[in-house]
């Protein structure tokens, strides 16, 4: 299965930036970073984690251009539900598996992006999803439907949103303006202390 995902993500005009022999799986990215997978099995499941951009967000940067926004997802088997019968050892497996391919992916993905995912509940284990990507520093946001979550990108790093700013990532993430997203801000406050998390990623 790993193999034929392979090929096909060669196909598809993916290139292989890293082999992770320890953990068992390889990433691949397009030459754009609009997309970034990555392959691996754990004993005969087909293991694959995906950061798929999905729109911009005007945040304005050193460069003065949007940032991207990543749709980040994982599959075993290309289904999002856990699979039955999987033994204690595969499922352990699987977890350090998805620690590991999050941890490739983040390099491979444009600077100061945002980063959302929708932790899959129809198998009854959407909480327990919820409360690892919130351990990891996403969150929900007031203003966005349903139970996307969302982080972003600082200098690499995974960030949890500052509370108190979810009106302003939320009208960015509606296609707002850098400006009118400040505007739409419930708080009286400015945008400074927001500026200095960003450190010099922000201008």
């Amino acid at each position: 299965k790993a193999a034929a995902a392979y090929v096909a993500a060669d196909v598809q005009g993916f290139e292989m930036k890293n082999v992770d022999t320890k953990n068992n799986f390889s990433t691949w990215s397009t030459p754009d970073k609009s997309r970034v997978m990555n392959i691996g099995s754990v004993d005969d499941t087909l293991m694959v984690f995906n950061a798929k951009q999905t729109g911009k967000a005007a945040l304005r940067t050193e460069n003065g251009k949007s940032v991207p926004i990543y749709d980040m997802d994982f599959t075993a088997d290309l289904g999002f539900q856990q699979k039955e019968g999987v033994s204690r050892e595969s499922g352990m497996a699987t977890v350090k598996m998805v620690k590991a391919m999050n941890q490739a992916t983040i390099p491979e993905l444009s600077n100061n992006a945002l980063l959302k995912n929708v932790p899959y509940a129809k198998d009854g284990k959407g909480d327990r999803r919820a409360s690892l990507y919130k351990r990891a520093g996403y969150r929900e946001l007031q203003g966005q439907r349903g139970t996307a979550q969302w982080a972003m990108l600082n200098n690499g790093k995974v960030e949890k949103i500052p509370e108190g700013y979810d009106a302003f990532f939320d009208a960015l993430i509606r296609g707002k303006s850098y400006d009118e997203a400040a505007k739409a801000m419930q708080r009286g406050d400015s945008l400074e202390p927001l500026l200095e998390f960003f450190k010099h990623a922000v201008g």
